[in-house]
């Protein structure tokens, strides 16, 4: 049963980051370079690992499926290529050079049965599932070595959730689940709920997936996270009946995930005051409060500039998905008129050694709030 609890915690992949886990898809990468032979009998590994140099800062997984899926790197897409590739690869397996480039393409090849048929698409499928489980593998191995990712996490709830009365429920769209109290096996003291939208390590189901909006009923459909939810066992609403704040932390809040914040939102009656009565006739207003890290010094102003940039593309696509354009190109403005959304930037709590009592006070005390 979910609480009716007054916020809403909506947590990304800068959480784990700011807990000190190593996360990222380039801790990922790195990985699967050390972990070459299971790496290399794989599509999903041979093409990233073919084509992120080794080290770099960021690579989005999601948004390079989205790519090779939709056409958006060639007028036909790179998904098509490859097995036109492949079968001529598999016709003349010496007249082609092994390169990087044409890596993804040999490795197709080889499974290959028949020139005359079609490359099925679920197969492709297949490959990410078990590219998955790759990742899943690597995840646990973080968690099981880093001694102090559940004590960073507690910290870092308490700063988000600071004086909230009741206890919140969280949306992760992470694959973990650091707000279990390992003494009790319970949530920590300021959790209700946690409902890991993308499934999580422990379960071995997570999601790598693109958005549903623009995939139409192409053959990228059955990588959308959406079709690919319906596979899944379906549970109760992870949504609690009404809230009054919604928080974000640590989410990029890019547009592959955009279906999901519509439709939170759309449950909320966002437009509409934000105001949900219940059995109790209980008005809710409906507060948004986007929370970032001012992670590096030098580069504050950036950070700042990004953060804001990064809400107004998510509430400026929300209201262009609006049947009336008037107002959705003045929800924004309304919003801010009814002082129902802010930024907040928190400190670092990897450069402080204060317990998360400590820290919640002193993120009150900052009250770095710009709206």
């Amino acid at each position: 049963m979910i609480l009716r609890n007054g916020t809403l915690l909506v947590v990304g992949n800068g959480f784990d980051l700011q807990c000190q886990l190593n996360s990222e898809y380039r801790d990922f990468f790195a990985w699967l370079r050390k972990n070459g032979i299971r790496a290399n009998g794989n599509l999903w590994s041979v093409h990233f690992l073919n084509t992120t140099p080794e080290g770099q800062g960021w690579v989005n997984i999601e948004a390079e499926l989205h790519s090779v899926l939709t056409g958006r790197v060639s007028e036909r897409g790179l998904f098509w290529e490859w097995i036109t590739d492949a079968q001529d690869f598999w016709r003349n397996p010496y007249g082609y050079a092994i390169s990087k480039e044409n890596a993804v393409a040999h490795y197709i090849s080889g499974h290959i049965k028949n020139r005359n048929t079609e490359f099925p698409s679920y197969w492709f499928l297949d490959e990410l599932i078990k590219f998955e489980y790759l990742f899943c593998e690597f995840l646990s191995e973080q968690v099981d070595s880093n001694a102090n990712y559940l004590s960073n996490a507690k910290k870092l709830t308490s700063m988000l959730l600071g004086d909230d009365d009741e206890k919140a429920s969280v949306i992760s769209f992470n694959y973990t689940n650091p707000f279990i109290d390992n003494d009790n096996g319970e949530y920590i003291d300021e959790i209700g709920s946690v409902a890991n939208v993308h499934g999580t390590y422990k379960d071995n189901n997570i999601i790598f997936g693109v958005d549903a909006k623009g995939v139409g009923l192409s053959d990228a459909r059955i990588f959308t996270k959406t079709h690919r939810k319906m596979l899944q066992p379906n549970s109760e609403s992870i949504l609690p009946n009404t809230v009054d704040k919604i928080k974000f932390y640590g989410h990029s809040l890019g547009d592959a995930d955009y279906s999901y914040f519509h439709s939170i939102f759309d449950y909320y009656n966002l437009y509409g005051g934000g105001k949900l009565v219940d059995y109790r006739n209980f008005e809710t207003h409906v507060m948004l409060q986007f929370y970032f890290t001012e992670f590096c010094e030098s580069r504050k102003a950036k950070i700042k500039r990004d953060a804001a940039d990064s809400v107004y593309k998510l509430i400026t696509a929300y209201g262009n998905s609006f049947e009336n354009e008037d107002k959705g190109k003045n929800l924004l403005h309304k919003l801010l008129l009814e002082n129902r959304i802010k930024i907040e930037f928190l400190p670092d709590i990897r450069n402080t050694g204060l317990d998360h009592e400590e820290i919640a006070k002193l993120q009150a005390e900052l009250n770095l709030v710009y709206s």
